[in-house]
C-alpha cells in the first residue's frame, strides 16, 4: 500500500474521469465509497481553514495531509484502519464517521485500535472525525473520550514527522494479535484479545434473540479461530448464566486453569455426561467443542435430553479432523447437520502463517502449484535410524520446539512410528484445539504419494496417520520442522517446492 497526500487525493477526486481516478485509486490500493470521500473532503476542507493563515504557506498546508495511509486491512485478521499515519516515534490514527454513532461506540472503536497498534512501540494519538458535526474526539492516555479542539489534532499533525512504510504488512504481524484461551489463559480471562470481523458477526447472529433454534453448529478448519470464538462467547455468557462446556477429548492445562476460576468444563469421556440422571437443565447453554469426535453413543445421549429442554446447544467442529475409522464411519457431522439448527462457518485462517498454511497444503496434495512464495520458515531433516530420530526429538524439544508425536493404540505396541517417537511428548490427539508457535512431525519411510500425488500411509495403524500428521502441523505459529527417516521420495517433493519456487 503506498501512502497518499490527502490534497492530492481530494484533487483527483473533484478533478478527474470517473475511469482515470479509478486507475488512480488502483494504483495507490485505496476502496473507498464515495461517503468516505466525502468524509476525507469535509475533514480536509476543515484543517485548511484552519490552517490558512497568511503566517501559514501552501507548503505546510500539505505537509500536514502528506503520508496518509487509506483503509489499511491487517493481514488476515482482517482489522481495518481509516487513516494511519506514521513517524519514527508516533502513530496518528483517525476514524472517519459521517453521523454520530455514540460515544460508547467511538470509544470501543478506538480502544480496539490502540490494542492493534500498541504492540508497534511507539506513541499514539487516536482520534474520530464526524463529518456532520465537524467534531473531533480524542483518546488520551487514560483512555478517557474527550472532544478535541481541531487546532491540537493539528499541532500534532504539524509537529510529526510522518515517514512512508514499504511494507505495512512487515510491521503488523497477525501472530502477535491472536491468544489461546488453552495456551494463554491468564491473557484471555483479562481480556486481552479481540475477535476478527467474522467472529464477531458469527457471535452477533447467535446471540441475536430468542427465536433462535436449539442447536447451532459453527464450522471452520484448523486456524479460523474457533476454539477462540467458542470460548470467548462462553466468556460472555458467564457474565449473566450457566455454560457448560463439553471438550471431545483430553482435557489440557488450559481446560483445569479455566475449572479452577469456576468454569463448568467436562472431558466426553466422563461418564457422568452419559448417566440419565446428569442436570443438563442447569445450563442454559452448552457448548460441544470438536463434536466431530464425539461417540454415538455420546450424541444419541446428548441429544435426546437437549431436545427436551429450553437450553441452546452450540456444536463446534471440523468435519476433516476425524483420527479413527470409527469417526469416520459414524459421521457425526452429517447428523449434527440433520438437527434443526444453524450452522455458521469460519473461512478466514488466522492462526497459521500464510507461508506455513501453504506448505502444509502443497505437503498433502503436490498437485498444488505456488508462485512468489519463500518458505524460510519450514525446516527439513533427514535421517537414516531410527534412534537418530529420537534423540532428535529430544534435542528439539530441548530448543523451545514442540514435539508432537503420532497416537498409538493402547492395546498395540507395534505401531510403525512406536520405534522412534519421543514420549515425553504429547499425542496428536493431546493437542487437540491448541497451537504453539514452534511444531515438529517425523516424516517416516511408509509416508509416500499415490497416483493422483496425494500423500498417504502405506502401513496399516489404530489412527490415520495422515490426518493425525495434518492435526500435528496445524498446531503451527510460526515455524514447522519435518523430521524425515528414510523418505527421500517425500523429501524430494519438498525440496523441489522450496528450491525452485517461482519468482
Amino acid at each position: 500500500m503506498r501512502p497518499v497526500n490527502l490534497t492530492s487525493l481530494m484533487s483527483a477526486y473533484h478533478t478527474l474521469s470517473e475511469a482515470t481516478f479509478a486507475a488512480f485509486k488502483e494504483m495507490n490500493n485505496i476502496q473507498l465509497r464515495d461517503v468516505e470521500l466525502q468524509d476525507i473532503d469535509a475533514l480536509l476542507k476543515l484543517l485548511h481553514s484552519v490552517h490558512a493563515q497568511p503566517e501559514n504557506s501552501c507548503y505546510s498546508q500539505l505537509k500536514i495531509v502528506e503520508h496518509f495511509y487509506i483503509g489499511y486491512k491487517i493481514s488476515q485478521i482482517g482489522k481495518e484502519f481509516d487513516l494511519l499515519r506514521f513517524s519514527e516515534d508516533s502513530i496518528v490514527n483517525i476514524e472517519l464517521k459521517s453521523q454520530d454513532v455514540g460515544k460508547e461506540k467511538i470509544k470501543k472503536q478506538l480502544l480496539k485500535n490502540k490494542y492493534y497498534l500498541e504492540f508497534l512501540n511507539k506513541r499514539l494519538f487516536l482520534f474520530t472525525y464526524i463529518s456532520s458535526q465537524n467534531i473531533i474526539y480524542h483518546l488520551n492516555e487514560e483512555q478517557q473520550l474527550i472532544e478535541q479542539p481541531l487546532q491540537n489534532l493539528m499541532h500534532i499533525l504539524d509537529a510529526q514527522q510522518s515517514i512512508t512504510i514499504s511494507n505495512l504488512d512487515m510491521l503488523f504481524n497477525p501472530l502477535n494479535y491472536l491468544i489461546s484461551p488453552f495456551n494463554e489463559p491468564d491473557k484471555f480471562l483479562a481480556g486481552q484479545y479481540f475477535l476478527t470481523q467474522q467472529q464477531e458477526d458469527i457471535k452477533r447472529l447467535i446471540f441475536r434473540n430468542s427465536l433462535r433454534p436449539q442447536f447451532v453448529s459453527i464450522i471452520g478448519s484448523p486456524g479460523t479461530g474457533k476454539t477462540l470464538l467458542i470460548y470467548d462467547m462462553a466468556k460472555s455468557i458467564l457474565e449473566r448464566e450457566n455454560v457448560l462446556l463439553i471438550h471431545c477429548g483430553v482435557l489440557n492445562q488450559g481446560h483445569h486453569q479455566l475449572k479452577q476460576q469456576g468454569w463448568s468444563i467436562l472431558s466426553l469421556f466422563d461418564e457422568m455426561l452419559l448417566r440419565t440422571n446428569f442436570n443438563f437443565a442447569a445450563y442454559p447453554f452448552i457448548i460441544i467443542d470438536e463434536a466431530q469426535r464425539m461417540t454415538q453413543l455420546a450424541f444419541n445421549t446428548i441429544t435426546k435430553q437437549l431436545s427436551k429442554l429450553p437450553v441452546l446447544c452450540i456444536f463446534s467442529y471440523d468435519p476433516e479432523q476425524m483420527l479413527h475409522e470409527e469417526e469416520m464411519l459414524q459421521n457425526i457431522p452429517d447428523q449434527i447437520k440433520s438437527l434443526h439448527h444453524e450452522s455458521y462457518k469460519l473461512t478466514n485462517t488466522i492462526r497459521t502463517s500464510k507461508e506455513i498454511a501453504t506448505f502444509i497444503k502443497v505437503l498433502f496434495d503436490s498437485n498444488v502449484r505456488v508462485k512468489g512464495m519463500s518458505f524460510d520458515n519450514v525446516e527439513l531433516k533427514f535421517f537414516e535410524k531410527d534412534n537418530q530420530v529420537r534423540d532428535y526429538l529430544q534435542l528439539l524439544q530441548q530448543s523451545d520446539w514442540k514435539v508432537i508425536h503420532y497416537t498409538s493404540s493402547l492395546d498395540n505396541r507395534d505401531e510403525p512410528y512406536y520405534a522412534y517417537q519421543s514420549y515425553q511428548a504429547q499425542s496428536a490427539h493431546e493437542v487437540i484445539g491448541q497451537e504453539y508457535d514452534q511444531v515438529v512431525a517425523v516424516i517416516d519411510q511408509y509416508f509416500d504419494y499415490d497416483q493422483d500425488n496425494k500423500l498417504i500411509y502405506r502401513k496399516p495403524t489404530y489412527y490415520h496417520v495422515e490426518r493425525m500428521l495434518f492435526q500435528i502441523l496445524t498446531r503451527a505459529r510460526k515455524k514447522i520442522c519435518l523430521v524425515f527417516l528414510n523418505n527421500e521420495a517425500v523429501l524430494e517433493k519438498c525440496l523441489t517446492l522450496m528450491n525452485h519456487r517461482a519468482n
